[in-house]
């Protein structure tokens, strides 16, 4: 069964940083004990195996949990991102919600670079702006290099960011 681990807090977007490691996607549980309603997620998800069934309840699952924005990164992060857009629009749509779920995909990016993006452009629909004082990196079937790289990220996001930033400048040069 899989943990919810607190590992940080991220002073300048006033968030609390948590992280999920699953083997399986069916491993989340239905309910994420975390500190606020709503929440950014990153999902780390080689999916490209996994069927539209198994994608579907896993969006239902986060999107339940309070979800205001995802963050899509992996092997068909693209194919992820569309069917949670699919799950939170649903068939028939409520005219009337003004309320938008933020979804982005991360194909072609480094780890670094889609954790990046989530620690510091995450900024959800201004119905969820005041409630989402979480941010959730979901890792399924995660390599070690991966969770290594993620807890970093979490425990250290100051530190983890100045890496990042300071690798772009080295690359420019």
């Amino acid at each position: 069964m899989s943990t919810v681990e607190r590992l940080g807090y991220d002073e300048i977007n006033n968030r609390d940083l948590y992280l999920i490691d699953l083997a399986t996607a069916d491993e989340l549980p239905g309910d994420i004990p975390i500190s606020s309603d709503d929440f950014a997620c990153f999902l780390a998800w080689d999916s490209g195996s996994e069927s539209v069934e198994t994608i579907v309840d896993l969006a239902e699952i986060i999107l339940d949990a309070g979800c205001a924005y995802l963050c899509a990164w992996g092997d068909e992060c693209e194919r992820v991102h569309d069917i949670f857009d699919e799950v939170e629009v649903g068939g028939d749509p409520d005219p009337e919600d003004k309320s938008v779920v933020m979804t982005t995909w991360h194909d072609g990016e480094s780890l670094d670079e889609g954790l990046w993006f989530f620690l510091n452009c995450t900024w959800p629909d201004d119905h969820y702006f005041e409630n989402c004082r979480a941010a959730i990196v979901i890792s399924i079937g995660g390599k070690e290099a991966w969770l290594d790289r993620i807890r970093f990220a979490l425990e250290h996001p100051y530190q983890f960011n100045r890496q990042v930033l300071d690798h772009d400048e080295d690359e420019s040069k």
